[in-house]
C-alpha cells in the first residue's frame, strides 16, 4: 500500500489490497452512530472495510464499516459511502458522491460527481450516471413513518441516467434505457428505450 506524507485514519480490521493508494484525510471504517433523532437507527458491529488491490481512494473521503470494496476502483475526493454496500471491480465513485446504506454497485459502473445514491438501491453493471443524479427510498416523504416503505431503485445493466435526473422509491430502469438530463422518473421504464421529461416518459427507442 502506497503511503501519502500526510496522515489518514484507518479503523482496526479493515483490509487494503496491493498497489492501492489512499490519499490525505481520507477515513476508513468508520462505525456508523446516531443521536435517536433518525427513523433507520443504524447497526453496531458490522466487519471490517474490505479495500480492494489498485484502488485508489480519494482525499477527505469517508467510508464506513461493512462496505466492500473491489479491485482497482476509484473513489473521488470527498465521497462518502456508508456501511453495508458493496462496490464492484473497476467502478468509478465521483468527488462528493454520497452512498447510502446497503447499495449494491455493480462492475465498471460509474457514479458522477455530487450524485445521491438512497439506501437500499441496486445499480447492474457498466450503468452511468451523470453528476448530480438524486435519488429516493422513502415513499412518506416525511421520513418519519417507522416500519417500512423504504425501496431503493433498481437500475439494470448498461442504461444511463443524465446529469441532474432524480429517481424516485422504487422504479427500475430498464437495461440499456437512457434517462435524460433533468428528467424525474416516478414509474418503471422499459429497457432500451430514451425516456425524457417531468414526470418522465418514454420517447423513443434509444
Amino acid at each position: 500500500m502506497k503511503q501519502p506524507d500526510v496522515p489518514y485514519y484507518i479503523y482496526a480490521g479493515v483490509t487494503v489490497g496491493d498497489d492501492t493508494t489512499i490519499f490525505p484525510y481520507a477515513v476508513i471504517g468508520r462505525q456508523p452512530m446516531a443521536t435517536g433523532n433518525i427513523v433507520r437507527v443504524p447497526g453496531s458491529g458490522f466487519p471490517p472495510t474490505r479495500i480492494g488491490a489498485g484502488c485508489i481512494i480519494g482525499a477527505h473521503a469517508v467510508i464506513y464499516a461493512g462496505t466492500w470494496i473491489g479491485d482497482n476502483v476509484l473513489i473521488g475526493d470527498g465521497a462518502v459511502i456508508r456501511e453495508g454496500c458493496y462496490i464492484g471491480n473497476s467502478t468509478l465513485i465521483g468527488p462528493l458522491a454520497f452512498l447510502q446504506y446497503n447499495v449494491t454497485v455493480g462492475e465498471r459502473v460509474r457514479v458522477g460527481p455530487q450524485s445521491h445514491i438512497t439506501g437500499d438501491m441496486l445499480i447492474e453493471d457498466e450503468v452511468f450516471m451523470g453528476p448530480s443524479v438524486s435519488s429516493a427510498n422513502d415513499k412518506h416523504i416525511d421520513g418519519n413513518r417507522p416500519g417500512g416503505g423504504w425501496t431503493g431503485p433498481i437500475l439494470r445493466r448498461g442504461c444511463a441516467i443524465g446529469a441532474g435526473a432524480i429517481l424516485l422509491p422504487g422504479v427500475e430502469i430498464g437495461e440499456g434505457t437512457l434517462v435524460g438530463a433533468g428528467a424525474v422518473v416516478t414509474k418503471d421504464m422499459p429497457p432500451g428505450k430514451l425516456v425524457v421529461g417531468i414526470p418522465a416518459r418514454t420517447l423513443r427507442d434509444r
